[in-house]
């Protein structure tokens, strides 16, 4: 009787989370930074991009000072700065992805994504920034008889 209490409780938090509406943070504060990310990863992919930031950056806000909960806060940032990029916000991106760099993860995986991520906007800026301008004068080429 004691194991169907917990199993109907997290059905019935499951079902009431199924939807587009979000979880208010002082109930986020008394879930885990998993279930947190998974809520932000299922916005995401519902295409629900404001309620996965909400969801990443709760995380941010409820757990950044936890030492036990680095690598959800990285993966959070990192989710955040690439959001962005697709907006085309590359600024924003870029920060969220300096972030992730400066977070000691016990995964890599997110430093990892989070360089390649940043050079990937630096050859995407340089290649739309004019040509460099130079200080040598103009070649006047004159045909030769």
């Amino acid at each position: 009787m004691r194991f169907w209490l917990p199993a109907l409780l997290f059905t019935l938090l499951l079902g009431a989370c199924g939807d587009s509406s979000r979880i208010p943070k002082p109930e986020l504060a008394a879930l885990s930074p998993k279930f947190i990310m998974e809520k932000g990863v299922d916005r995401y992919i519902n295409y629900d991009e404001d309620g996965a930031l909400y969801y990443y950056n709760s995380i941010i806000e409820l757990w950044g000072d936890n030492p036990d909960a680095q690598e959800y806060v990285a993966w959070a940032n990192y989710e955040i700065g690439f959001i962005r990029y697709t907006q085309s916000r590359y600024d924003l991106a870029t920060q969220y992805f300096h972030k992730v760099l400066q977070i000691n993860s016990p995964t890599k995986a997110p430093q990892v994504l989070a360089a390649k991520m940043l050079k990937k906007i630096e050859a995407k800026l340089n290649k739309n920034a004019p040509p460099p301008a130079t200080n040598a004068a103009p070649v006047n080429i004159q045909p030769v008889n």
